[in-house]
């Protein structure tokens, strides 16, 4: 009997000093506390290095950053400030290759402006004379005269630097140009003819901008 009941106590002893010994590695052995929170992982965005073969490319897993937008967003004022300076040159070359070279109170040959002259536009059209040009009016109908000019066709043979010019100058001069299409007629004097005038068809669209001048393709 005594025998059993030291064994007991033993039993009971070892256990103590067991419970006891990890109570004591609770405060002696290191351990990790997250210091910034758990992760969130809406904010890990997974990423292939080469998206055309995703199936062998490597995984670049970045965490986006909370003070960072994951998207630029394009800045207009600095476009129209590239865009400026840009027709800024235009005319100083255009100055120096062609205007420069004409006759003392000659108009260019090689290119004709037909302008349907519309009374609200003012004077904004002539000051393309200025730039060399020859302007040749034309009336409108009736029913169009009270809508400033607002659309240019060019024919087949105009030269992009000039329809630039052009439409650089009247957006300057406050004419609200809207379309810029090729002529729909390709012979005789519109070959050579950047044509001024309003179209009906347009005027509900918005008024074009130096950078979509700027990046105007030609037909």
């Amino acid at each position: 009997m005594n025998g059993k009941s030291g064994n007991h106590f033993t039993y009971i002893l070892a256990l103590a000093l067991l419970f006891g010994l990890l109570y004591l590695m609770k405060f002696v052995v290191p351990h990790y506390v997250p210091e910034d929170g758990p992760i969130d992982y809406s904010e890990i965005s997974i990423q292939y290095e080469d998206d055309s073969n995703p199936e062998t490319s490597t995984l670049e897993i970045t965490e986006k950053s909370a003070d960072k937008p994951s998207n630029e967003k394009a800045n207009p004022i600095a476009e129209s400030t590239n865009a400026e300076g840009f027709f800024n040159e235009l005319k100083r070359t255009y100055q120096t290759t062609v205007l420069n070279r004409l006759p003392p109170g000659k108009p260019r040959t090689d290119v004709i402006i037909r302008y349907y002259k519309h009374p609200p536009d003012g004077n904004s059209v002539y000051t393309l004379k200025d730039l060399g040009f020859y302007i040749h009016e034309r009336p409108v109908d009736n029913e169009m005269t009270d809508y400033e000019s607002n659309s240019i066709f060019y024919g087949d043979s105009v030269k992009k630097e000039d329809l630039l010019i052009v439409a650089y100058t009247l957006l300057s001069e406050g004419l609200p140009i809207k379309s810029i299409k090729p002529s729909l007629y390709h012979d005789g004097w519109k070959y050579n003819s950047i044509e001024i005038g309003a179209d009906s068809t347009v005027i509900e669209k918005e008024v074009l901008t130096l950078e979509q001048l700027k990046q105007l393709p030609l037909n």
